[in-house]
This record gives C-alpha cells, sequence and structure tokens, in this order.
C-alpha cells in the first residue's frame, strides 16, 4: 500500500483555504488535517507549530503569483481584491503580522521582501532606494489596502466597484510614491 506524502505546500495551501473560510483566530491543526485528510502527525512533521505554520502561511499567498511577470501595481490591485473578497481572512492577517514577534526572519520572509523590493524597482522612481526606503514606500500603500478592505468590511458592501477601487489604488500609489521620492 502506498503511503500519502503530505507535503509542506499541500498542509500551507489547505491551511490557506481553511482561513479564508475561518480567519487564523480560529484555525488549528486538528482542522489543518481534517481540511488535509490526515491525522495532525504529518502537520507536525513538517511544522513543530501551529506559530511555525502561521509564520510560513503569512507569506504562502505571494508564494502563489509569479511576482516577475507582474507589476507592483498588478500585486497591490491583487491584494486588495482578495482583501475584499475574504476580509475575514485578510484582516486577521494583518492583525496576526502586526502582532508577531520579529525575533527571526524566516527565509520565506526574507525572500518574499527581497522579491517585492525588486518588483518594486522596476518602477524608475524607485530604482536606485535602499531595501528599508523600498519597504517604507510599500507599507505606505498596504497601509492604504488595508483601510480600504477595513472600511468595506464594515460598511457590508456587497457590490464592489474593481475599477474605481483600481484607480483609486494607483492614484494613492502614485501619490504615496510621488511624496516619499521628493522628500529624498
Amino acid at each position: 500500500m502506498l503511503s500519502k506524502k503530505y507535503t509542506r505546500d499541500i498542509i500551507l495551501k489547505a491551511a490557506y483555504e481553511l482561513s479564508k473560510e475561518i480567519g487564523l483566530e480560529s484555525l488549528s491543526m486538528r482542522k489543518i488535517a481534517n481540511e488535509v485528510g490526515c491525522s495532525v502527525m504529518p502537520l507536525y512533521e513538517s511544522f513543530s507549530s501551529k506559530k511555525e505554520l502561521i509564520d510560513a502561511l503569512s507569506t504562502f499567498n505571494e508564494k502563489l503569483y509569479d511576482l516577475s511577470s507582474c507589476t507592483m501595481y498588478d500585486r497591490y490591485f491583487r491584494l486588495l481584491k482578495e482583501g475584499l473578497e475574504n476580509p475575514t481572512f485578510f484582516l486577521s492577517v494583518v492583525k496576526y503580522d502586526a502582532n508577531r514577534q520579529y525575533y527571526q526572519k524566516n527565509q520565506h520572509e526574507e525572500e518574499t521582501v527581497s522579491n517585492l523590493c525588486n518588483l518594486m524597482r522596476k518602477d524608475d522612481r524607485l530604482k536606485n532606494l535602499s531595501d528599508i526606503e523600498v519597504y517604507t514606500v510599500n507599507a505606505r500603500i498596504e497601509i492604504f489596502i488595508i483601510g480600504t478592505v477595513y472600511t468595506h468590511s464594515l460598511l457590508n458592501t456587497p457590490n464592489t466597484n474593481y475599477l474605481s477601487l483600481k484607480n483609486g489604488l494607483v492614484q494613492t500609489a502614485e501619490s504615496i510614491i510621488d511624496g516619499y521620492v521628493k522628500n529624498f
């Protein structure tokens, strides 16, 4: 009889899909195992704790997309759209990341930040900035996205005009970039 192999990616995909439904706060190793169709043992073989799994999950979404073939605006709009479609999950990830202690950056986080900085440097205005400066610009744009998702979740807006939001996002991002670059 062949044994099933439960890879980190299989576990993370199941945790990602489940957490979109219930949010990170309600996520448990038992619920993830049920989603995967296994006991909790394969989860603990891949992740030493729920915290480690959620840390990996917070960067998993970025790995689903090929950043080399998109623009920073494509990435930001994807985040905004996913946030509006799954506000419970999106805001729970934001809350988790804000509360997480960064004693140790794991390889996935460093790789994600590096990829993000490289993506943003495709914009000529940002190409000569340091990683910290580029990431500061990114943080300011993501704060706008978080605020938009939070406001829409409070208003419980059923029909979202994505084109209007995309235009607003681009205008805001342009203003943030121009304002940051002019100050340096």
